[in-house]
């Protein structure tokens, strides 16, 4: 999948229960890197929620540059 490991993590924060989810592969190669795959993943959202509920959502993800030795690129995404 060139760069993605296809798996997501989802962590609930008010249970610390986490449990890993496959990527599509389909969904990673339309939605490239950390903030497409986050925007992906708050699309999919209620926007009717509170901002600082328990139902809102905090993505954190990288993308396909992650690891390089440049000073442009970030080590992670953080789409809220």
């Amino acid at each position: 999948m060139f760069g993605f490991t296809g798996k997501l993590l989802h962590i609930d924060l008010t249970t610390t229960v986490r449990s890993t989810k496959k990527l599509d592969e389909t969904v990673a190669r339309h939605y490239l890197g950390g903030g497409g795959l986050g925007a992906k993943i708050l699309s999919s959202m209620n926007w009717e929620v509170n901002p600082l509920g328990i139902e809102n959502r905090l993505v954190f993800a990288t993308g396909p540059l992650t690891g390089i030795p440049s000073p442009l690129c970030s080590r992670y995404t953080v789409c809220a």
